[in-house]
């Protein structure tokens, strides 16, 4: 007799089992494969295309001509005759931000086009720019414009967004003309060390906010990693503190600009004070606690970083921040420093900007 080599299937078990029983069981097998509309629905975005006789029957129009981002926001309006996908990209004419908004609907109103004068990349709208709203249609060769101008830009220090509160340390815009709240960082001071080299200051090559941001840079000749630094002034300048006292609710935020030199590391250091009558008078950095973290940066250009303070380390020099209660208390900071250090690797070329500082409590910062 010859044997018939066979592929081994689930459904030989049913021989013999009858038509109705085979089935049945082929049903049990694939019951799990099944799809549902529902199930479909939920993934990923919905889109609608312009169909065969679309047409626009309100132009793209904007609720005010100069917008207030300082005390309002505003919306755009438009209608079709078809439920479709549309996308309003905004762009400002000096600033390089751009910000998006995607709607799928028949009309552009304030429910789905309201802006409050954020930005949708790394850069921050100015006041005094003109913007061009650019209307589009999926599936529609035409567009339509809009400028508006702003007047003020979107306010964040001291503000309270989406259960977050923003405080803003430094935007480096100097000279002044701004909120007396912010706590501009001073300085620089540098590493005599590394001799006459090492710049430190306001700097308008590179920016994500306003016209200005502090730029660093030169070589770590004596190879202690750290060539310049810059505080508030004083130390201890913000003497209202912050309300939060959990380290994991509590952001340092900046945006860092990587000039492709490897190694270029920011420091950022928070001054905590545990004995309050200093705050009146010198801060004393050896009876206090000082909070570190270093940012590696590893990118070119522009890149907001958010650190938990969680994720701070207490410093480990007595004098300088280490030799206070070793509590990490968010709510008794008072004060900020910046610094640039070659790190990983001592010893190297480095550079690199800072803009905007903020502290947000209760998330990171979202522009």
């Amino acid at each position: 007799m010859r044997m018939i080599k066979t592929k081994k299937y689930t459904s030989v078990f049913v021989i013999g089992l009858g038509l109705p029983l085979f089935i049945a069981a082929s049903l049990l097998l694939f019951s799990g494969c099944k799809r549902t509309l529902k199930d479909s629905e939920i993934i990923g975005p919905q889109y609608k295309p312009a169909e065969a006789g679309f047409a626009i029957t309100a132009y793209l129009s904007a609720s005010t001509a100069s917008a207030d981002f300082g005390n309002s926001s505003m919306y755009f309006t438009a209608a079709f005759n078809q439920q479709v996908s549309w996308t309003l990209t905004i762009t400002g004419e000096e600033s390089g931000a751009v910000k998006t908004i995607t709607g799928l609907s028949y009309s552009v109103d304030a429910s789905n086009s309201t802006w409050d004068g954020s930005s949708s990349n790394v850069y921050f709208f100015k006041a005094g720019e003109d913007v061009n709203a650019v209307l589009t249609i999926l599936g529609y060769s035409g567009s339509q414009s809009i400028v508006v101008n702003i007047l003020s830009r979107k306010k964040y220090n001291t503000t309270y967004s989406n259960g977050i509160k923003y405080t803003v340390i430094d935007d480096f815009e100097r000279p002044v003309g701004l909120a007396s709240t912010y706590r501009w960082l001073d300085g620089p001071f540098k590493d005599l060390g590394d001799g006459a080299g090492t710049v430190a200051g306001i700097t308008t090559a590179y920016k994500v906010d306003g016209n200005a941001s502090y730029g660093f840079s030169g070589t770590d000749v004596n190879s202690n990693s750290w060539l310049a630094g810059v505080n508030t002034d004083p130390i201890n300048s913000m003497t209202l503190g912050f309300a939060t006292s959990d380290p994991a609710k509590y952001y340092v935020n900046l945006f860092v600009y990587g000039s492709g030199k490897a190694n270029s590391s920011i420091q950022v250091k928070a001054y905590e004070v545990d004995d309050w009558s200093q705050v009146a008078a010198t801060y004393d950095q050896t009876q206090n606690d000082g909070y570190v973290h270093d940012i590696i940066i590893d990118w070119t250009g522009w890149k907001l970083v958010s650190v938990r303070y969680a994720d701070f380390k207490r410093s480990s020099d007595p004098v300088a921040g280490g030799n206070g209660n070793g509590i990490k208390e968010p709510h008794q900071v008072v004060g900020f420093a910046l610094g640039l250090n070659s790190l990983p690797t001592f010893g190297k070329e480095v550079e690199a900007y800072v803009d905007f500082l903020v502290v947000t409590e209760g998330g990171p910062f979202k522009p």
